[in-house]
């Protein structure tokens, strides 16, 4: 067992109460990034279309499928960003796992660590 646990530390996993509290954080910031991208496109496309079409007539209407696939792009950018978050107890991928990718699991899916969990709360 101890072994696996030198080896744990080695790939990446932490121990201590701060750093969980700090990769915690991390990953809570990018589970938020991910979701305002997600929610504000209507919007942000909208504004932009519009904004657009007021500098010249019909930009707008030319340019949505470019503004979409940008905002395509950074949105699977931050997701494979969202999905790179190690595990603080194992140092393993947190929401991918050789077979299955879940980038909002509740736990780890090698350790069981329990998402924004203290030490050793496994599932």
């Amino acid at each position: 067992m101890q072994a696996q646990r030198v080896d744990a530390q080695e790939a990446g996993g932490l121990t201590s109460e701060a750093d969980y509290g700090r990769q915690w954080r991390d990953l809570r910031m990018r589970s938020r990034l991910l979701l305002l991208l997600f929610v504000f496109y209507i919007p942000v496309m909208a504004l932009s279309v519009f904004a657009l079409n007021g500098i010249s007539p019909g930009l707008g209407d030319q340019s949505w499928f470019w503004l979409f696939a940008g905002w395509m792009v950074v949105l699977i950018v931050l997701g494979f960003y969202q999905i790179s978050f190690r595990c603080p107890h194992c140092g393993g991928w947190f929401g991918s796992s050789d077979s299955w990718n879940n980038p909002i699991a509740g736990h780890c899916l090698h350790c069981g660590q329990k998402r924004y969990g203290a030490p050793g709360h496994l599932r």
